[in-house]
């Protein structure tokens, strides 16, 4: 398991599918608190433990499975 909440800007992000993506903040306020972006440019957020979802999860998901420091 992942914890997002000692990610940095720029540190990349691995999905379970293999897709690279760029963390981007945290936002403690939001239901989903870290920022991330897709290599296509698109944006996403995640939980805490790098989850696209809280309660429901699909195995379309991309969810974090490792964070690569920059």
């Amino acid at each position: 398991m992942v914890d997002l909440r000692n990610c940095k800007e720029g540190d990349k992000l691995i999905s379970k599918h293999g897709e690279t993506l760029t963390y981007v903040e945290h936002r403690p306020e939001e239901y989903f608190p870290h920022r991330v972006e897709y290599s296509n440019g698109s944006g996403g957020s995640r939980t805490d433990e790098g989850w696209v979802g809280k309660n429901i999860r699909h195995e379309t998901d991309h969810d974090i499975v490792e964070v690569i420091p920059q």
